[in-house]
């Protein structure tokens, strides 16, 4: 028997064949984006931007649930260097990051490092089949995180903040951001 996770691997590889990408993000200003950046620590997330000891290790960024922390490391910046106008690449990190946030909040609440989708079985089915994503690129983040020996429960969290990073704007990361772990 199929246990959930392949199947929603293998459901992820065959629907994507037939997916059609979706259009390009509305609305998302880099002003968006600084409110976003800005309600991180309104909600009680520390933010910082090219975290010496992180950056060094050639991430674009990390959230640290324990630690209640969000890091950039922007493309343009250098570890323990400032802050520098930022990439597309760099609000994209910030996207999928603040979308991890959101997961520890929807698993039980801020801190707990504890993690869930946002999105139930189904509807992660639906978003990631018609995510802007290519089937290439899903494969390669499955490939990448199981290589690296993360789990699958942990991989489909992987899976949906990309796929949100990628599809969802600043705006409406914001809203689901302050709704699920707002105080």
């Amino acid at each position: 028997m199929k246990t959930p996770m392949k199947t929603l691997f293998g459901a992820v590889a065959a629907a994507l064949m037939m997916a059609a990408p979706t259009a390009a993000l509305a609305n998302n200003t880099f002003e968006a984006h600084q409110q976003l950046w800005n309600n991180v620590p309104r909600i009680g997330v520390k933010t910082y931007i090219n975290n010496k000891a992180l950056c060094s290790q050639g991430v674009d960024g990390a959230y640290f649930s324990g630690l209640r922390t969000l890091h950039i490391c922007q493309d343009n910046g250098r570890p323990g260097g400032p802050q520098v106008s930022w990439t597309d690449n760099d609000l994209d990190t910030l996207r999928h990051e603040v979308q991890h946030i959101i997961q520890d909040c929807a698993a039980g609440s801020l801190g707990d490092d504890v993690h869930s989708p946002m999105f139930d079985y189904d509807a992660l089915k639906g978003f990631l089949r018609t995510s802007s994503l290519s089937q290439e690129q899903l494969n390669y983040i499955i490939r990448d995180y199981s290589m690296k020996g993360v789990s699958d429960s942990d991989i489909v969290i992987e899976l949906e903040a990309w796929a949100v990073a990628a599809d969802v704007d600043a705006s409406s990361i914001n809203k689901k951001l302050l709704q699920y772990c707002g105080r």
